[in-house]
C-alpha cells in the first residue's frame, strides 16, 4: 500500500524531471547550433579577410613592380633601386637601435649620476651619431639634388639618379 501511495506522487516527480530534461536537451541543441553557426560565420570572415589581404598584397606588388619601372625608365638601375632600399632598411634599423639605447641610456643616466656612468652611457650615441652624421651629409646632398635633374649623389662608388635621391626622407 505503500508503494501505491507513493505511486502517484513519484509519477509526477517522474514526469517533471523528464519534462526538465527535455527542455534542457533542446536548450543545450540550440546552444550548440548557435556556437556552429557563430564559427561558421567567424571561418567565413577569416576566409574574407585572407583573400582581401591577398588582393592587397598583390596590388602592393603590382605598383611597386610598375614604380620600378617607371624609375628604369627614369635611367635608375634595378642594382641602384636595391641599394638605395637596403640603404633605408639599415637607416631605419640604426634609428630603431639607437631609440632602444637611447631609453637605456636615459634610464642608466638618471639611476646613477656617477661620472663613470655618463661617460658609458655617452659612448653609444657617439656610435648612432656617427651613423647619424652621414646620413645628416646624404640628406643634405639629397635635398640639393632633388633641386637638380642631374645625377649627383654617390654611394659605394656609384652615382645615383636624382629622382632616387628625390624620394630620401
Amino acid at each position: 500500500m505503500a508503494g501505491a501511495k507513493n505511486a502517484g506522487p513519484t509519477s509526477a516527480s517522474a514526469i517533471r524531471i523528464r519534462e526538465n530534461q527535455r527542455r534542457s536537451r533542446a536548450r543545450r541543441k540550440e546552444y550548440v547550433e548557435s556556437m556552429e553557426r557563430r564559427i561558421q560565420e567567424y571561418e567565413k570572415k577569416g576566409v574574407e579577410a585572407t583573400l582581401e589581404m591577398q588582393q592587397a598584397a598583390r596590388t602592393v606588388a603590382l605598383e611597386n613592380g610598375r614604380l620600378r619601372l617607371m624609375l628604369a625608365h627614369m635611367g635608375a638601375a634595378a642594382s641602384d633601386v636595391e641599394a638605395f632600399l637596403d640603404q633605408l632598411r639599415h637607416r631605419d634599423a640604426a634609428h630603431a637601435l639607437s631609440t632602444v639605447r637611447l631609453s637605456a641610456d636615459e634610464r642608466s643616466t638618471s639611476s646613477s649620476a656617477s661620472p663613470s656612468s655618463s661617460s658609458s652611457s655617452s659612448s653609444p650615441p657617439s656610435s648612432s651619431s656617427s651613423s647619424s652624421s652621414s646620413s645628416s651629409s646624404s640628406s643634405s646632398s639629397s635635398s640639393s639634388s632633388s633641386t637638380s635633374t642631374s645625377t649627383s649623389l654617390t654611394t659605394c662608388g656609384r652615382v645615383r639618379p636624382a629622382v632616387l635621391t628625390s624620394f630620401c626622407p
